[in-house]
């Protein structure tokens, strides 16, 4: 850049430049290369640019077509991932059913169980029910004899309390 100066004498703005005499430099054969060239450089310059601006806009379209297909990918694995989210929780769901059904026909054996052994415990006290009202053949009942050794309670005798006696 061209610096000013002002002279004190002078209020003329003055430039480092020299002044070029209104007929000109003379221009010869050796400056119409140097120009040739320089314009030249210039043209080549030109196209180097414009063969990158266009190169940079290719790359810049082929990264937004990746960039689309990658948001593409990335939102269909976010629903796969959400549709494979919903079937764990299907599968767990009815993993949990399975189990509490499981549970509870375990809990129906148990009480299963237990009724049989209180149906087989109620036969046996009907049925010794029935054999404590009806006498054995012709003798007495069967409440009525010791069980270890099947006498018969009497008031008197040595062998038997007399608790069980007196109720005879």
């Amino acid at each position: 850049m061209v610096k000013p100066t002002v002279s004190k004498k002078k209020k003329k703005v003055e430039t480092s430049k020299p002044r070029v005499n209104s007929t000109g430099p003379k221009i010869t054969g050796t400056m119409m290369t140097r120009n040739s060239i320089l314009k030249a450089e210039i043209e080549r310059m030109k196209a180097e640019i414009l063969t990158f601006k266009q190169q940079s806009e290719e790359i810049f379209k082929t990264q937004e077509e990746e960039e689309k297909e990658s948001g593409e990918q990335l939102e269909k694995a976010r629903n796969d991932n959400t549709e494979q989210q919903k079937i764990l929780r299907k599968a767990n769901n009815q993993k949990q059913k399975i189990e509490k059904r499981i549970k509870f026909l375990e809990g129906r054996k148990g009480a299963r169980r237990a009724y049989e052994s209180k149906k087989k415990l109620s036969e046996q006290y009907k049925k010794l029910a029935k054999e404590m009202k009806s006498p054995v053949g012709d003798g007495p009942y069967p409440w009525q004899k010791c069980e270890l050794c099947q006498e018969l309670f009497t008031r008197t005798g040595d062998r038997h309390p007399k608790i069980l006696g007196m109720f005879l």
